[in-house]
């Protein structure tokens, strides 16, 4: 029962050191992309502040995600120094735990971390950066991406009616369908645009 309590202790304080290098490490990038959005602002008219902010906040998941691994790796080194400057791995020691007991809440904490990462986190982040981009695009008045890539292949959009085209390749040889060539046909079904598009081996 102690050595639960102890256990528990010490994960709370990894999770704690590793939360609060991850909220430092956020609210860097968001001052740093908020400040970019402003810049951004300057070009448009009209742009409300709360609009910059939400656009920000949407945007910061996808950023923070990568430093994940950086705020566990600094919360855990934090973590031990704390208790080697308080000699609380002093007593854990001379009371008999040997290192990989006292280390064992970190590395629980470190897997639920990641799994919550990878299960939660990821997909959150993703779709909150795509409604961040489209409401970048409406906000700022710009137009969204021309070549977009779906499950059923390529698309690119019709610059005079906005549709969605889209381009067909093959295995051809020199041919309109070879590698390396592309035909875009309008909504009215007439060819728009052919071109070739140079490959590399």
């Amino acid at each position: 029962m102690r050595r639960l309590t102890l256990q528990l202790y010490l994960g709370k304080r990894f999770l704690v050191a590793i939360f609060g290098a991850f909220l430092m490490c956020t609210m860097l990038i968001f001052i740093i992309d908020f400040v970019e959005q402003l810049r951004q602002a300057g070009k448009a008219d009209n742009v409300p502040v709360t609009t910059l902010v939400r656009i920000t906040l949407l945007r910061v998941p996808a950023y923070t995600e990568f430093l994940l691994p950086f705020a566990v790796l600094t919360g855990s080194i934090v973590t031990l120094l704390n208790l080697a400057r308080k000699s609380e791995l002093a007593v854990m020691r001379a009371s008999g735990m040997s290192v990989w007991q006292f280390l064992q809440p970190g590395l629980v904490v470190s897997f639920l971390l990641g799994v919550f990462a990878g299960v939660v986190y990821n997909p959150m982040a993703a779709g909150a950066r795509a409604q961040a981009e489209a409401e970048a695009d409406a906000a700022f008045g710009r137009d969204s991406s021309v070549l977009r890539a779906t499950s059923s292949g390529s698309t690119i959009r019709c610059m005079r009616c906005s549709s969605a085209l889209p381009v067909w390749q093959g295995a051809g040889p020199r041919s309109r369908s070879s590698p390396g060539w592309m035909a875009i046909r309008c909504c009215a079904g007439r060819a728009t645009s052919s071109c070739r598009r140079s490959t590399r081996s």
